[in-house]
């Protein structure tokens, strides 16, 4: 009976420890003010660790990049348990993990800065970095701080810490895709012919058909114009009476916004970082994804900047969330291994 008091009173204190709690913030952006209908006010979901009410000390930070079409809640009700657990199996030390809401009218920023959606990367950088920093018991230096993110939030966390590498020294992207125009995103992929037959727009708002969701997404941030409804954006490839005519100009202004043809302007930066992983699935849904993590990863060994690239046995979906999935047992280990703590 002993025992079993001990046990139980062993469990209940395991159980009790582990437990983060997540505060949901409001933070008026004046980066984001914009004239293309999307909320300056966004939501910040923050998960503050077990012992946070309990201590005085200070703690990294994980800003978590959310994937296009993912609203926050979706997120934290995932990522909670896992960090949860994390934390009591000692895969990481106490950290805070905030994730700003990236979520527009067509279900995500593509971490750009837009004339039509705003400054994501002001917003993301400087806006949330110091709200974190004054209102909540950060480490407050880069070497603290990593951006992270999974799908287009890796295509985030690479686009946006290459060009904060003074605000962020650690860097970890899972299964990005877009960094590179290939296989669904190339100009004579029949994806841009699958937008064009929609008759519908408003259902790339409301609905997630997939590749079409993207490129209305990234169409907005990277060659947003007000005058080319109904998306107020321009895309490379366009149809004139059914033939495929692909805009140079338009190629080369998308082109400019993808984190591979980035590298060359940002050496420097990335050089300077603490850390940097990417990962990916080499069956990942989107072909995408495992043809742009490939040439970026190569690009970078070309150029001698110092990087870890894995590519393990799995998909675009599986083997990422769950307290066995590579969020838990893969990216918390590098992040603790890597982040600096008090």
């Amino acid at each position: 009976m002993r025992f079993f008091l001990l046990v139980t009173a062993w469990c209940i204190s395991v159980s009790s420890f582990g437990q983060g709690r997540i505060e949901s913030k409001a933070l008026s952006s004046a980066a984001l003010i914009n004239n293309g209908g999307e909320d300056p006010n966004r939501k910040l979901t923050i998960y503050l660790p077990p012992d946070y009410d309990k201590e005085s000390k200070r703690y990294p930070v994980i800003y978590y990049l959310p994937g296009i079409g993912m609203p926050n809640d979706w997120l934290s009700d995932k990522i909670k348990p896992i960090l949860d657990h994390a934390i009591q199996t000692n895969d990481i030390a106490s950290v805070i993990l905030v994730i700003p809401d990236h979520y527009t009218l067509y279900q995500g920023s593509y971490f750009s800065n837009s004339s039509l959606m705003g400054d994501w990367i002001t917003f993301t950088k400087k806006e949330v970095v110091d709200y974190m920093d004054a209102n909540y018991r950060t480490i407050p230096k880069k070497e603290s701080r990593a951006l992270v993110g999974w799908s287009s939030g890796g295509f985030g966390a690479l686009k946006i810490g290459m060009q904060s590498s003074e605000v962020f020294s650690h860097i970890y992207s899972l299964s990005p895709g877009l960094l590179i125009l290939s296989d669904e995103f190339a100009p004579d992929s029949p994806s841009y012919k699958e937008l064009e037959d929609i008759t519908n727009p408003e259902r790339l708002q409301k609905e997630w058909i997939g590749i079409p969701n993207v490129l209305v997404a990234s169409g907005r941030a990277f060659a947003p114009n007000p005058a080319n409804p109904p998306y107020f954006a321009d895309f490379p490839v366009k149809f004139v009476e059914g033939k495929r005519i692909i805009d140079d100009a338009i190629l080369k202004r998308w082109n400019r916004e993808l984190p591979f043809n980035m590298i060359e302007q940002y050496m420097t930066e990335l050089r300077s970082l603490h850390s940097l992983k990417l990962e990916w699935g080499r069956n990942d849904d989107f072909k995408n994804v495992v043809s742009s993590c490939r040439a970026f990863s190569k690009k970078l060994e070309n150029l001698g900047i110092a990087h870890h690239a894995e590519e393990y046995n799995g998909t675009h979906f599986n083997r990422i969330f769950g307290t066995h999935g590579r969020i838990a047992k893969d990216m918390f280990p590098f992040l603790n291994d890597h982040l600096s703590f008090e």
